[in-house]
């Protein structure tokens, strides 16, 4: 009863979009979650993200595990982490 009461003045949001969360979800909302674009790259020897960096910096492996999109789900979260203190938005990832 009293989590109820304290979830009712501070309620749990979204690091991405603040938008109020629901239930057992923690940190990032399902829409937001839904919306990352995660990158499935295996061969960290011959891989896209190593391409966009050819010729330009010497390096063994490179890989990524989102890609970056402008005002995207993972930019509100990288603001959160950086500018917001918001280092609970990536237990998700953990």
């Amino acid at each position: 009863m009293l989590k109820a009461v304290f979830n009712l003045i501070y309620p749990k949001v979204c690091y991405s979009y603040g938008e109020a969360i629901r239930g057992k979800i923690k940190n990032v909302c399902i829409s937001c979650r839904a919306n990352l674009a995660f990158l499935n790259i295996t061969d960290f020897t011959n891989n896209p993200i190593q391409q966009l960096f050819w010729g330009r910096v010497t390096f063994e492996k490179a890989t990524a595990f989102a890609k970056f999109e402008k005002n995207g789900t993972l930019q509100k979260l990288l603001h959160s982490l950086k500018y917001k203190g918001g280092k609970r938005s990536w237990s998700y990832f953990r």
